[in-house]
């Protein structure tokens, strides 16, 4: 598919606005004022600060969870996890 660069800025665009990051302290959000000034203050979102994984996949209901730290995270993905993920995909 030949996208104009209209059309590809606009999904970058759109890509950029639904990124959600999460640090060692949850999910990154504008209510995190100490955040303000660093890096990370461009990926702030405007929803609730949340500190639990699972339930950040029931707020944000993500098509994609990406990072290679996820996998270091010892009973991340319990079954009841799989099983959210899995309406989350199928909606």
């Amino acid at each position: 598919m030949n996208y104009t660069l209209h059309q590809t800025y606009k999904l970058c665009l759109t890509f950029l606005l639904t990124l959600y990051k999460q640090d060692s302290k949850g999910l990154i959000v504008k209510s995190r004022t100490e955040l303000k000034g660093t890096e990370k203050a461009a990926f702030w979102q405007d929803v609730p600060h949340i500190k639990d994984f699972e339930e950040m996949i029931k707020t944000i209901k993500p098509t994609a969870i990406l990072g290679n730290h996820i996998i270091s995270i010892a009973n991340l993905f319990s079954w009841s996890m799989f099983t959210l993920i899995k309406q989350i995909i199928t909606l």
